[in-house]
């Protein structure tokens, strides 16, 4: 009996393993999109997935090959669909579904918000989300394909630009972690044409000593350096 429950349990294992390989590969393999700007096709592809995947550990009867042939078949499915979506736009229409206006120069267009199914609370949940008091200052509130309700303000609520004033400013350069856990990166400092002196010349301005006692330095899009110690 012991070496059955043994056995059954390196079974359980190599089954979550399996899987556990599976999900690895499939998360390479997806488009590189944020959670919140997932399509209600990328949605129902993760349920679909996690119910395949989930199935040869809850139910010992599925084998394993036949759970990730479907997974891979589900997968394939859905790089189908997001390629077709990405160079057709007649398809990407169908699959993903077109944005819906909502709001326009401070009106609310009833029969859009039935259609999309969206409460007068949640829409003005969003507004204060952007910063905004009142319908009275929305321009339009677009509802994306991917679920989330763009708010564009009135022109004169925008805010005031260096441009607008006539300020001539200097390029920002990208910020960039430069010390991680007291290791230099010296790819980073490399990329923006800095070198391991430059670094140790200027933390010790800051009264840094030995580079290996700090945490994580960083610079910023104006050139500011910043650190702090390990504890």
């Amino acid at each position: 009996m012991v070496v059955i429950a043994i056995t059954d349990l390196w079974q359980f294992v190599l089954r979550a393993v399996g899987v556990g390989g599976i999900f690895l590969t499939v998360n390479i393999m997806l488009p590189r999109r944020t959670s919140g700007l997932f399509a209600g096709y990328d949605l129902m592809f993760l349920w679909l997935f996690g119910g395949l995947a989930a199935a040869p550990l809850v139910n010992g009867s599925v084998e394993l090959e036949q759970s990730i042939t479907a997974m891979l078949a589900v997968l394939a499915c859905h790089l189908s669909l997001s390629r077709l979506a990405l160079y057709s736009t007649t398809a990407a229409k169908l699959i993903t579904g077109q944005p819906v206006l909502l709001v326009e120069n401070g009106k609310v267009i009833r029969k859009n918000m039935r259609r999309a199914l969206v409460p007068a609370w949640m829409l003005l949940a969003e507004l204060r989300c952007a910063g905004l008091s009142d319908l009275s200052q929305v321009d339009y509130a677009i509802l994306e394909t991917c679920g989330r309700i763009s708010v564009i303000p009135k022109s004169e609520l925008w805010p005031v630009t260096a441009g607008d004033l006539g300020i001539k400013t200097s390029p920002v350069v990208q910020p960039s972690l430069l010390i991680e856990d007291g290791k230099i990166l010296t790819d980073n400092l490399k990329r923006l044409n800095y070198d391991v002196q430059w670094l140790r010349r200027e933390l010790s301005k800051q009264g840094v000593a030995r580079l290996e006692d700090v945490y994580v330095a960083s610079i910023d899009g104006h050139g500011q350096l910043c650190f702090s110690y390990k504890d």
